[in-house]
């Protein structure tokens, strides 16, 4: 017994240490809290679909210009690293951009994976932060967030106006996104947590 309940004291640290960052990683609301293709000036809408746990975007493209198509407001500190882990599969030799950070003035941590083959593939990545969130954008943005849901073209969708970044440049409009992809990818079991 003596053994048994430090063990389980570390486990229960251990685990509020690393509290989950994102809100539905296992897409069982759908799309709730995503911000999947959210900039329709590029021309074109990623299709999207949801089917037993598992997001399905196809007709993506690499514009080049670190484009997001999947993003989720999240509050991160400056100086502290971030694990990321999820499912994805495409096809060999397609990149899987993962970024955290301030896409809008490009203060952004990022990395990418090659895939392998067409199966499922497990993805851990850790980035460091390079800002932390600004807090008023991030109530504005995750309030704007929980509300988007598929459209009938397959794409989400929340209202109309977004919220705008702080003016101040000392703080972020922070997004945690997956991008830098062409033609198809499907994710599943997304997991952000801080590591140190």
């Amino acid at each position: 017994m003596k053994l048994i309940l430090p063990f389980l004291s570390f486990l229960f640290i251990s685990t509020l240490c690393s509290a989950e960052l994102l809100e539905n990683g296992d897409f069982s609301s759908k799309v709730k809290y995503w911000n999947v293709n959210r900039h329709p000036h590029y021309g074109f809408e990623t299709k999207t679909d949801v089917k037993n746990g598992e997001l399905h975007l196809s007709e993506l493209r690499d514009t080049k210009q670190g484009y997001l198509n999947v993003a989720q407001p999240i509050t991160i500190e400056e100086g502290k690293t971030y694990q990321l882990t999820l499912e994805a599969k495409s096809v060999p030799d397609q990149n899987l951009g993962c970024s955290i950070g301030d896409h809008k003035v490009a203060q952004v941590s990022g990395k990418r994976h090659t895939f392998k083959t067409t199966d499922w593939e497990k993805i851990s990545i850790t980035l460091d932060a390079k800002i932390t969130t600004d807090s008023k954008w991030f109530k504005k943005a995750k309030s704007h967030a929980a509300k988007n849901k598929l459209n009938d073209k397959g794409t989400t969708w929340g209202s109309k106006k977004r919220p705008s970044p702080p003016k101040d440049g000392g703080s972020t409009s922070l997004a945690f996104g997956i991008g830098a992809i062409k033609g198809e990818v499907a994710l599943r079991n997304i997991s952000l947590v801080e590591v140190k």
